[in-house]
């Protein structure tokens, strides 16, 4: 059998992130596809709800970073979805969160970030460097609150991620502690049995929400971010 020594040293495996991140987008297109296929006047339920997330993210958009941050919506829509979608799936049987492996949603934030600093340089140029020079602050010691603030805006991008990774695994692992309490209490009597599944419910509910606010904390704070690149003046 052909064999290339520098396939066998650089190889690209399909893991169960690559995996459920691609189920993600295919639920994200068939959700698009079947609310916007035959759209019509007097919505129906699917129309209705895409139409709805559609106005919720714009909202968002605009009292975050106002209408110079427009054109940068349809990146947002597809982020906002990419992460609420890999949220759901985890909430699912068997299924896998792949935004509770910090490397992921480091890769994302990272690339984030960096595009921040992007459209910062390329709305406002050599200016935006502005943006870490604070006002009315002392000249003396006005080289350390810039390098303060360098070192703010830096950890962002850690931040950004650790927050989504640390909330999904919390919560999983609640549910697991949860459903695992009901397998041992299975032969105890169906009152324990009962209280652990009425229990195991409520925190499905619950991490379900989470999905939810967890995709609006991370797409409120892109939306920060973005703010501070085209109106960096403090």
């Amino acid at each position: 059998m052909f064999s290339n020594p520098i396939f066998d040293y650089f190889q690209i495996p399909f893991t169960n992130s690559a995996l459920y991140i691609f189920f993600a987008f295919i639920l994200f297109c068939s959700f698009l596809m079947f609310g916007t296929y035959k759209a019509t006047l007097v919505p129906n339920t699917w129309q209705y709800l895409v139409e709805m997330l559609f106005k919720f993210v714009f909202k968002i958009i605009e009292e975050q970073a106002g209408k110079r941050a427009y054109k940068y919506f349809p990146f947002l829509f597809v982020l906002f979805f990419f992460v609420l979608f890999i949220n759901l799936m985890g909430q699912v049987p068997f299924g896998f969160t792949a935004t509770s492996h910090v490397i992921i949603t480091f890769f994302v934030s990272l690339s984030v970030w960096f595009g921040c600093v992007y459209v910062g340089l390329l709305e406002n140029g050599l200016r935006w460097f502005k943006f870490f020079v604070p006002d009315t602050i002392p000249l003396f010691i006005l080289p350390i609150f810039i390098v303060l603030e360098m070192i703010s805006y830096t950890i962002r991008a850690f931040s950004l991620s650790i927050r989504l990774s640390a909330n999904m695994t919390a919560g999983h692992t609640l549910l697991h502690l949860v459903a695992t309490l009901g397998v041992k209490v299975f032969s105890s009597g169906f009152l324990l049995l009962g209280i652990s599944f009425v229990l195991l419910i409520m925190v499905l509910m619950l991490e379900v929400a989470v999905s939810f606010l967890q995709a609006y904390v991370f797409l409120t704070l892109i939306a920060v971010y973005i703010n501070d690149s085209l109106n960096f003046e403090h």
